[in-house]
């Protein structure tokens, strides 16, 4: 180890610039030198795209821009907007467009890329409802949209953020009702899904969608869109059926996801960074993976949800972490975990919103527990994002 360790963090999103603001003051006390490397030049805050859609927040205020890093609360970090193309966690290097970084301690919070070219023809056909570019033309698309059928569907699992395919199918059935001359009534809405159903909250969702009309095509896994004839065709699902063809309109989707290319290297089968749910560690000594481009497998069995509220989560545990170590010269952590305890405010349609308190870890199965349906709690979902935004960057976002 360096006498002052070198900690990179790769990754600008909720985990990296959790972790950064945390080991700030390590920083400016001269005890370590703190390096985020990021590809872009702003950040897309996720979550924004469903209120973009409802045009409750302009596009172009979305994007907050890290201005080289001088945006950013965490002055003593130094800021590389360049792209990862290589990563030896033997050498312990990573080397990037313009420079080789040396490091102690490395912690891969890159987020993760869609990855719709597992499924042929999904890129396409469909909108993806995490992209803010996809959701304008979605939007447009929606204005212009005459009667017909429109399908959310998540084609196969991993995605960004359990709860977004099932607000964001639920939100369109309120415009379309909103949009009155009986458009809602020459729409059929889909629901499709390669689990038994639309998750977290199976049984609350599914009465949501019986109430409002929207129909459930489950253990349906999209084999293949043909964009030819907008169909979209099943593979064999896990109760060993297989759905009939279904064709569409306007098709939305959660995209797959993967890790950027330049870490496939640290990968397994599933394309994303294994590391252990509660530490983040990996197999490797001194680096952590976290947030969407983690592979994390939950003991009750399923893949750890990705979300912004968890790698917040994730990154606050890893940052006390980090600095017991660089504190005690390497020889111990903070012991601090990833509990897998969150809160989320999930739109349920009709302009309402649901919190759900989330605990991953504190039993034999994932528990979450819904709070009231209210009007309040979709501007409460709004705030939390302002408030994280305002931890990061020095200025108040615009929406």
């Amino acid at each position: 180890m360096s006498v002052i360790p070198r900690i990179v963090v790769l990754g600008g999103g909720f985990a990296g610039l959790t972790l950064c603001t945390k080991l700030d003051a390590l920083a400016a006390e001269g005890r370590a030198q703190v390096t985020l490397v990021e590809r872009t030049p702003s950040t897309g805050v996720g979550g924004l795209t469903q209120f973009v859609l409802k045009r409750q927040v302009h596009a172009s205020d979305v994007p907050m821009k890290y201005g080289g890093g001088a945006a950013l609360r965490c002055s003593n970090v130094r800021f590389l907007c360049d792209e990862v193309t290589e990563v030896n966690v033997k050498a312990r290097w990573v080397r990037t467009r313009s420079e080789t970084l040396n490091y102690d301690y490395l912690a891969i919070a890159t987020g993760a890329t869609f990855a719709p070219e597992v499924v042929p023809g999904l890129a396409a056909s469909a909108y993806n409802i995490c992209s803010l570019q996809d959701t304008l033309q979605f939007r447009d698309a929606l204005d212009r949209f005459q009667g017909g059928r429109i399908v959310m569907s998540i084609p196969q699992f991993p995605y960004k953020c359990p709860p977004a395919p099932q607000e964001f199918i639920l939100i369109v059935e309120t415009l379309l009702r909103e949009a009155g001359n009986g458009l809602r009534e020459k729409t059929d809405l889909v629901f499709t899904t390669e689990a038994d159903g639309p998750i977290p909250m199976t049984p609350f969702f599914k009465k949501r969608f019986e109430d409002y009309g929207i129909r459930i095509v489950a253990f349906a896994p999209v084999e293949e869109v043909k964009a030819d004839k907008k169909m979209l065709v099943f593979g064999t699902g896990r109760d060993g059926n297989r759905a009939k063809p279904m064709s569409f309109d306007l098709l939305m989707a959660a995209f797959p996801l993967a890790a950027p290319s330049a870490f496939q290297n640290l990968c397994d089968a599933s394309r994303l960074i294994p590391s252990d749910p509660r530490s983040m560690r990996t197999e490797w000594d001194g680096v952590w993976a976290l947030g969407d481009c983690a592979r994390m497998m939950l003991a009750s069995g399923p893949m750890h949800p990705k979300a912004g509220g968890f790698a917040v989560v994730q990154a606050e545990a890893l940052a006390q972490n980090i600095e017991a170590l660089v504190r005690s010269g390497g020889k111990s952590d903070a012991g601090a975990e990833n509990l897998g305890i969150s809160k989320c405010d999930a739109e349920v349609g009709n302009n309402e919103a649901a919190t759900v308190s989330i605990n991953l870890m504190g039993g034999p199965t994932m528990m979450f527990e819904l709070g009231p349906v209210t009007e309040e709690a979709v501007e409460d979902k709004l705030q939390w994002i302002r408030d994280s935004v305002e931890v990061w960057f020095k200025k108040k976002p615009k929406f």
